[in-house]
């Protein structure tokens, strides 16, 4: 499985980069970011478009990774609780085989019938 993972990766990497390679003149422009809020106004400096691209995939990447380790964190919690929980049940089930007396079962007591005469 890793050699997968590991063979996908370079094949990410290697289109990843084919693709800058083609489109660098037009990765390369300049973008200018602005944000207008009433009295609030805000005009970033040209800067490249791949680099624009390269900080969203980063934040992404990152936001994405927050997800999953809050979301591991959960469901070990949730493992934790139920083995825990297992354990006390089966700590009770020793308990209550071990209290429980044997019994010894003899075989019902039927009347003699009343004899005549």
């Amino acid at each position: 499985m890793r050699f997968v993972k590991f063979t996908f990766l370079v094949l990410f990497f290697l289109v990843f980069m084919v693709f800058f390679i083609q489109n660098n003149g037009q990765l390369s422009t300049g973008l200018e970011l602005r944000f207008d809020l009433f009295m609030f106004a805000y005009k970033s400096q040209p800067i490249p478009f791949y680099l624009v691209l390269l900080i969203f995939f980063t934040l992404g990447a990152l936001f994405s990774t927050v997800f999953f380790v809050i979301d591991r964190i959960r469901v070990d919690l949730t493992l934790r609780k139920a083995q825990n929980e297992i354990g006390e049940l089966k700590s009770e089930l020793t308990s209550l085989k071990a209290s429980q007396t044997p019994q010894v079962l003899s075989p019902p007591v039927t009347p003699e019938p009343a004899q005549e005469g």
